[in-house]
């Protein structure tokens, strides 16, 4: 997706975001035996290109950094989507949305995501990531655009910022992050949001895997 005011980099037509959900699904099918159900079109991702009205400067807002901040009594996540539903139809109100936003936001965050809902947003732009970054991460073993995704998708279960463990996928804002590279895991100790909610869901029972 491009804002009002930020060229585009084609994030969509180059293939940026087919492998970053493809690391993305790696990734979790690795760790937690289970991967997204994104949705296809001719065996491919179905990633559709939208030019927002929505500008940078209106996501990177101070008081816009919550999702459950208001602005004239609608979110910008909510924003984005009735935007999409208008170019899309329908037929997409009820999905979980994924925006892939080609603009820097923010050096404190690279993406939002309802918690819980069905919208999420990444921003992989500026510090969140570059093409001369590529798409494997030797230390982490996740990329940040498909670490970002995977992270705001579950935020929408409900799952929030656990600080307990510095490598946790899910820690973020309000925690003490790690100073370097870490190797990222998936509630490692199965105590937080797998197969228990004491973080706020148990992503096992979402309803966007693969079946």
């Amino acid at each position: 997706m491009a804002l009002s005011g930020v060229p585009s980099r084609g994030l969509d037509s180059r293939g940026d975001i087919s492998n970053w959900l493809d690391l993305t699904n790696i990734w979790m099918k690795k760790k937690l035996g289970k991967e997204f159900a994104f949705d296809t079109y001719k065996s491919s991702y179905d990633v559709s290109f939208m030019k927002s009205s929505v500008s940078a400067k209106d996501i990177a807002a101070k008081d816009l950094l919550d999702p459950k901040s208001k602005i004239k009594g609608i979110t910008i996540l909510d924003r984005l989507r009735n935007e999409f539903v208008k170019q899309a139809g329908s037929a997409v109100s009820k999905k979980y949305l994924l925006f892939v936003v080609d603009a820097a936001m923010s050096k404190s965050y690279c993406g939002l995501g309802q918690q819980p809902g069905r919208i999420a947003m990444a921003t992989p732009r500026g510090d969140c990531w570059d093409p001369t970054k590529g798409y494997l991460a030797q230390i982490a073993k996740l990329n940040s655009p498909s670490a970002t995704i995977a992270h705001e998708l579950i935020h929408n279960t409900g799952v929030g910022h656990p600080c307990g463990q510095q490598s946790d996928l899910m820690i973020g804002s309000g925690c003490k992050l790690s100073s370097s590279p870490i190797e990222i895991t998936l509630d490692a100790q199965r105590k937080l949001y797998v197969g228990t909610s004491k973080a706020g869901a148990n992503i096992l029972k979402a309803k966007f895997w693969k079946k």
